[in-house]
């Protein structure tokens, strides 16, 4: 994804690569220090890209992400698509739920936590894309492929990304078990941050197999 000939290509379109590796735990910690150096004065960045060690990406993941963001100026980032490691194997991109019954009894705990967006959207409860055979816009999205202007970070407030369960909320079990890039997704709907999913850019996920759409390869 990033050899010699990739590195051609950036390079005509007036783009050179820097490399920033975190291997701290937990990975909130490992993705807050990664933006915070990436988007300092210190690289000068335009673009960050988040690709994480348990994905397969192909040769031009980084260039098509590229194209398509330059191809929507009015987008802070794009992402691929990659699936969950276990069945039914989802795509790690959704939108958000709308107000339900069911969603009643949580308002509360949601707004207390910083989870209802300025236009009364909840930005925690989502359903996972079924179709994107076009590139259009989600709400939700992993960190392990996703190619993001480091301008959006001037619009967000650190930590970026954070755990949000039942220990960070002081017990309360409305938010258990959601990652950290929940919060990240959270953060740029308040800001009015515009997110694309390009399904061309379609990128394996590594468990003890290799989960490419809805199935598991050796």
């Amino acid at each position: 994804m990033t050899g010699p000939d990739v590195q051609e290509e950036l390079a005509l379109k007036d783009y050179k690569l820097k490399f920033y590796i975190s291997g701290k735990f937990p990975i909130c910690l490992n993705r807050n220090e990664a933006f915070a150096v990436s988007t300092s004065n210190k690289y000068e960045a335009e673009l960050i890209m988040c690709a994480d060690m348990d994905q397969v990406f192909k040769k031009n993941t980084l260039t098509a992400l590229l194209d398509t963001l330059l191809e929507n100026p009015d987008a802070g980032a794009v992402t691929g698509v990659y699936f969950t490691k276990t069945f039914p194997y989802r795509a790690v991109v959704g939108k958000y739920s709308p107000w339900s019954e069911s969603l009643e009894p949580k308002r509360e705990a949601l707004k207390s936590q910083g989870f209802i967006a300025q236009d009364g959207t909840q930005t925690l409860f989502f359903k996972h894309l079924q179709f994107f055979d076009v590139i259009q816009p989600v709400d939700v999205f992993g960190l392990g492929c996703v190619l993001m202007r480091t301008e959006i970070f001037k619009k967000l407030e650190q930590p970026f990304c954070k755990y949000v369960n039942a220990y960070s909320t002081g017990g309360d079990f409305t938010f258990n078990g959601h990652s950290e890039d929940m919060w990240f997704c959270n953060q740029l709907k308040q800001a009015g941050i515009k997110v694309l999913v390009d399904p061309r850019v379609m990128v394996g996920h590594v468990t003890e197999k290799v989960i490419i759409g809805n199935e598991a390869e050796e």
